[in-house]
């Protein structure tokens, strides 16, 4: 985002704003341009996504709803928009629901970004000098969870040409499993009060697709969790970019003594993108059920998460790449 839009390579921001105290190096920078990269990195950036088929009513209605809806630009996170709330304020305010912040479109969606304020807890590792040496001696590691009040960044997306609605909400790598349905169900019920309706109600099983990504020839498995018949469990992974499972060797070599006997529950995939100025995009899809799903009767994925989109161009194609597996086209 920094060198699309002009901005001195460096090792950090304080190296950055070194070098743009030269007045040739600052006179190529485009703010402008970083901030419109950044709005749009609020809106796809690491995020969980459930999906959710509208009626044909519905899905026009909601189309109609956000063409003219506008955005209250008086509410504290509309006025720093597209920066982030800054710390002292956003501690000294009370949690708040999602509320509308700006719209957004692109080729395949139109949408509506949101901002709200939540406590969370959070899993840090406490240092042996914090805990005391008493406490220490006891444990190799320490885990504290602690309350954090934080800005979240969700999104409203639909499709301009079908009926399907995307509900993103922010992921994080540590995040537990309540933290994650907390956001989906704050974000689906402030959609439900925008649109004037329920329109976001049960959303599409992701766990079928999870077979057909990895059957398909596109992207790179980095991930791949998986059970043979006789109930032996894998987990395997791949190290660094344009690499994938697929071809890797010894899989190949596992699979294929297989013969046919093993079932997969989670994967995640990696696509290399065209070239931006010197730097390859490398977004991922997450799609992850549990070892015990393959064994319900009826097992239902509600979400998966998108990882490292800088753009709504990059998670459109993300966006394709999992739906041709939900309704049977590359298209959202």
């Amino acid at each position: 985002m920094l060198a699309a839009n002009g901005f001195p390579k460096g090792s950090g921001w304080d190296q950055i704003s070194e070098k743009l105290k030269d007045k040739s190096v600052a006179a190529k920078a485009n703010y402008a341009g970083l901030k419109a990269s950044l709005r749009e990195l609020l809106i796809v950036n690491d995020k969980n996504i459930r999906v959710c088929k509208l009626k044909n009513a519905d899905a026009t209605a909601l189309r109609d709803k956000i063409s003219v809806a506008c955005i209250n630009q008086n509410s504290v996170f509309a006025t720093h928009f597209p920066l982030p709330v800054p710390d002292n304020i956003l501690h000294g305010m009370p949690e708040q629901a999602p509320i509308p912040v700006a719209k957004f479109q692109c080729d395949g969606v139109v949408g509506v970004l949101f901002s709200s304020i939540m406590v969370v807890e959070q899993r840090e590792t406490i240092h042996a000098g914090r805990a005391g040496k008493a406490l220490a001696a006891d444990y190799e590691t320490i885990i504290g969870i602690k309350k954090v009040k934080i800005q979240t960044f969700d999104a409203l997306m639909m499709s301009k040409k079908t009926n399907y609605l995307y509900v993103l909400t922010d992921a994080h790598q540590d995040q537990s499993q309540t933290a994650r349905i907390g956001l989906q169900s704050s974000m689906a019920e402030a959609i439900n009060n925008f649109a004037g309706s329920k329109v976001v109600n049960a959303c599409a099983n992701l766990f079928p697709t999870i077979q057909p990504l990895y059957d398909s020839d596109s992207g790179f498995v980095k991930t791949l969790s998986w059970a043979t018949t006789t109930s032996s469990g894998k987990y395997e992974w791949m190290r660094g970019g344009g690499v994938c499972l697929r071809e890797e060797i010894a899989h190949k070599a596992a699979i294929g003594a297989l013969g046919g006997g093993f079932k997969i529950y989670g994967i995640e995939l990696e696509w290399g993108l065209d070239e931006v100025m010197g730097y390859t995009p490398r977004p991922m899809l997450s799609v992850v059920g549990v070892y015990r799903m393959l064994y319900e009767t009826k097992p239902h994925l509600g979400d998966a998460t998108v990882w490292g989109c800088a753009s709504l161009n990059e998670f459109e194609f993300i966006l394709k790449e999992l739906m041709v597996h939900v309704s049977g086209k590359k298209t959202i």
